[in-house]
């Protein structure tokens, strides 16, 4: 009961989004509706509407594989990537993931907004070096 009224709703604000020519998003995150590809999924197929999307990042408690599964099943309904580089709760510099998050990209939009969502140091002073390492992502996708 307490999914389809979840779902009824998120039917009932897609409808206002379109109306006011806005977008809604969901973020796929631990311990939500979204923590796996098959809620998700079940949410973006239920809800269908263009202005209802998601917010994809990878599962940092998830393998590698299941990343991809998860990328290329769920780009689709995606707006936005949410960019960092995490194994469980341990934060790594964005460098050491631009192959993985290469692959990652294969799977959306060209254009895809892709924004920074943690630091690795939490520190903002680390940001030109994490913008850096985004822009190299980007373009290594291109070439690959």
């Amino acid at each position: 009961a307490e999914r389809t009224s979840f779902l009824d709703l998120c039917k009932d604000y897609a409808l206002i989004a379109e109306k006011n020519e806005v977008y809604l998003c969901m973020e796929c995150h631990n311990n939500t509706f979204t923590n796996c590809l098959e809620g998700a999924k079940r949410l973006m197929e239920s809800v269908n509407s263009k202005n209802f999307l998601m917010y994809w990042q990878p599962n940092q408690f998830l393998s590698f594989q299941e990343n991809i599964e998860y990328a290329k099943e769920i780009s689709p309904y995606t707006k936005v990537i949410h960019v960092f580089n995490w194994l469980k709760k341990e934060k790594f510099p964005l460098a050491d993931g631009i192959d993985t998050w290469a692959e990652y990209l294969k799977f959306f939009p060209e254009n895809i907004l892709c924004l920074l969502e943690f630091m690795p140091d939490n520190n903002i002073l680390s940001l030109p070096v994490e913008a850096d390492a985004l822009k190299k992502i980007k373009s290594r996708r291109l070439t690959l």
